[in-house]
C-alpha cells in the first residue's frame, strides 16, 4: 500500500487538522463567521483531502462526519454540502494511490475490473448497487422534476464514493482496519459529545431563546439559511405532551433528532466491537471510554425522542434471544452483550424522564415532567397522536401513487408530487416517512425490487460471515464482534426504515456507506470454516 502509517502523535498533519477543524467549527457557529472565511477552511480541508496520505485523508474524513458544514455558494442564501467536494477529493487520492493505469483499465473495461475484484460477496453487492441506479434512472422518464431526478442519482454517486477509499484501506491489513474502527468510534464521540452540549444548555436558558440561537448560529452554518429560515418557525426539535410544556430533543449538528439517533446507532458496531477487543487488556484504559460511549449512545435514543429506534428494538432483542436459546457457542457472548445493552436501553428511560424534567421544566411548578419519555412511549402505537395520524395518511398517498405508476413510480426524488405537494417541499423534509414505500413511489416495483436486493446482500453477508467464522482470539474476535454487532444495527434499521427514511440524510447515509465499507474489507481476516 503506497499510503503511510498516521504518526500516532499529537503533532501530526491528521491531529492539527481535527484540531483546527474544531477550532473553526466552534468559532464559526458561536461568534459567526464571514462567507470567505468558510470557504477558506474548506479549501484548506480539500487540500488536505488531496494530497495527505490516503489513510490519513480517510481518517479524517470518517472522524469529521458530524462537522461538516454548509460552503456559501453566494453571499444570499445557496449554499453547498461540504462533504461533497471532500468526497470527491479523497476519491482522486484512492485513485492517485491505486494508480491512474490501473484506475483508467478499470473504467475502459468495467465488466472486466468487476470480474477481478477478489470478494465474491463484494461483486454481489455491486451488482445490487447497479440495479437500484439503472432502475433510478429509469425513473427519470416518469419523473415531472427531471433535473431534481438527476440531482438525487449525483447526491447517491457521491455518497457512494467514500466506499472505495475505506475498502481499499480496510484491506490492506488488520491494523488498518482496526484504526478505520477508532475513526468511526471517534465520529460517534464528537456526534454525542456536541448533541448533549446541546441538551445541556437547555439547563440555563429558556426554550425558545435556545431554539432561535442554535439555528441562527449553527444550522445555518451546517445547513445554510434555506434550511435555517425553515426551521425557525417549523422543525422536530421538540416533544409534546398534554397538559404540559414541551421538551427540547438532543439532536446536535444534524437538522433533526431522527438522524442524529440512527447516526449513533450505526455508529455502535465499531463501540462495541472495540469494546470486546479491548476488555480483556487489563492496561488498557479505552475499554472504560467506551463503556461510557455505548451508555451514552444509548441514552441519546431515548432522548432524541425517535420512536421509531425504540420500537425498532424489538428485532435485535428476538435475534438476541434466540441465540442465547439455541446455545450458539461462538456467538453467546456477542448476543449477552447485545442484550446487556438492550437491557441498559429500558433501564434509560427513567434517567431520561429525569434529565428532561431537571433540565427544561425548572420554570414550570405544575409540571410533570418525571415519566416523560415513558408517556412519549405510549403513544408509539395510539392512533390519536398527531405525528401517527400524518404518517398514516402520507402512507395511504403513497400507496395510491404506487399503485398508478407501479413499474417505473414518479421519477427518483419526485414524492411530494405523490401528495399533492410542490418539489420544494423537498426541502421541508416531505417523504414517506416509510423507505421502502418511498422508493416504490419514486422508482416502481423496479426500484424496490432493486432496493430489497442491496438490503438482502448485505444481511447474507453479515449472516454467512457469522455462520462460517471459526472462534478465534485477538483481532479474529474484534473483527467477527463487528460483523455480529454490525448485522444487530442493520436488523435494527431495517425495522425503522418502516417509519422513516433517515437512513438516506447525507450524513448519515455516509457513515452507513462508511461501516459498510469496513464490514467488507474485514471479512478476510475472519477465519472461515
Amino acid at each position: 500500500m503506497k499510503t503511510k502509517n498516521i504518526r500516532p502523535n499529537l503533532f501530526s498533519p491528521l491531529a492539527l487538522m481535527l484540531v483546527i477543524e474544531t477550532i473553526s467549527v466552534f468559532v464559526f457557529g458561536v461568534f459567526g463567521a464571514s462567507r470567505d472565511m468558510v470557504i477558506l477552511m474548506d479549501a484548506i480541508f480539500i487540500i488536505y483531502a488531496l494530497l495527505e496520505s490516503l489513510e490519513a485523508a480517510t481518517i479524517f474524513t470518517l472522524v469529521s462526519l458530524p462537522l461538516f458544514m454548509a460552503l456559501p455558494l453566494s453571499s444570499v442564501s445557496a449554499s453547498f454540502a461540504e462533504w461533497r467536494l471532500l468526497i470527491i477529493a479523497l476519491f482522486f487520492n484512492y485513485i492517485n494511490t491505486v494508480g491512474w493505469g490501473k484506475a483508467f483499465a478499470m473504467i475502459a473495461a468495467p465488466l472486466r475490473s468487476f470480474f477481478a475484484i477478489p470478494s465474491r460477496d463484494l461483486r454481489k453487492l455491486i451488482t445490487a448497487v447497479v440495479a437500484l441506479m439503472g432502475a433510478s434512472l429509469l425513473s427519470i422518464l416518469a419523473a415531472h422534476y427531471k433535473v431534481t431526478s438527476l440531482k438525487q442519482i449525483i447526491f447517491y454517486i457521491n455518497v457512494f464514493l467514500f466506499f472505495p477509499p475505506i475498502y481499499y484501506i480496510g484491506k490492506q491489513s488488520a491494523a488498518h482496519a482496526l484504526r478505520l474502527m477508532w475513526a468511526s468510534v471517534a465520529s460517534l464521540a464528537v456526534s454525542l459529545m456536541v448533541g448533549f452540549v446541546q441538551l445541556a444548555m437547555v439547563f440555563f436558558i429558556p426554550l425558545h431563546t435556545f431554539w432561535m440561537w442554535w439555528d441562527a448560529h449553527f444550522i445555518e452554518l451546517f445547513y445554510g439559511t434555506k434550511l435555517a429560515s425553515l426551521l425557525s418557525v417549523s422543525n422536530t426539535w421538540f416533544s409534546f405532551y398534554k397538559n404540559d410544556p414541551p421538551t427540547i430533543r438532543i439532536f446536535g449538528l444534524f437538522p433533526d433528532s431522527h438522524s442524529f439517533a440512527i447516526f449513533g446507532l450505526i455508529g455502535l458496531a465499531s463501540a462495541l466491537a472495540l469494546g470486546v477487543h479491548t476488555w480483556r487488556k487489563t492496561t488498557c484504559n479505552a475499554k472504560w471510554f467506551l463503556v461510557a460511549l455505548v451508555l451514552l449512545d444509548v441514552l441519546s435514543f431515548i432522548l432524541s425522542g425517535t420512536r421509531g429506534v425504540w420500537a425498532a428494538a424489538v428485532l435485535p432483542l428476538i435475534i438476541a434471544l434466540a441465540i442465547l436459546l439455541r446455545r450458539q457457542v461462538k456467538l453467546v457472548r456477542l448476543a449477552q452483550i447485545t442484550l446487556a445493552v438492550l437491557i441498559a436501553f429500558a433501564v434509560m428511560f427513567p434517567v431520561s424522564s429525569f434529565l428532561l424534567s431537571k433540565s427544561q421544566l425548572v420554570s414550570y411548578k405544575n409540571a410533570t415532567g418525571a415519566d416523560y419519555a415513558f408517556r412519549r412511549l405510549t403513544t408509539i402505537a395510539s392512533f390519536s397522536d398527531v405525528s401517527n395520524l400524518g404518517r398514516l395518511d402520507i402512507w395511504k398517498g403513497g400507496l395510491e401513487s404506487f399503485i398508478h405508476h407501479p413499474l417505473i413510480g414518479i421519477g427518483i426524488g419526485n414524492f411530494p408530487l405523490a401528495l399533492g405537494d410542490t418539489i420544494s417541499t423537498l426541502k421541508e423534509g416531505a417523504s414517506a416517512h416509510n423507505l421502502y414505500l418511498n422508493f416504490a413511489v419514486e422508482t416502481g416495483i423496479l426500484g424496490l425490487a432493486a432496493f430489497l436486493w442491496v438490503l438482502y446482500r448485505i444481511g447474507e453477508t453479515v449472516i454467512v460471515t457469522v455462520r462460517r467464522s471459526v472462534p478465534e482470539q485477538g483481532e479474529q474476535r474484534v473483527f467477527l464482534a463487528f460483523t455480529f454487532f454490525f448485522g444487530i444495527v442493520f436488523a435494527w434499521i431495517l425495522v425503522y426504515n418502516g417509519v422513516d427514511v433517515v437512513l438516506i440524510n447525507d450524513k448519515v447515509l455516509l457513515f452507513f456507506v462508511s461501516q459498510l465499507a469496513i464490514l467488507y474489507s474485514i471479512t478476510k481476516y475472519i477465519k472461515q470454516k
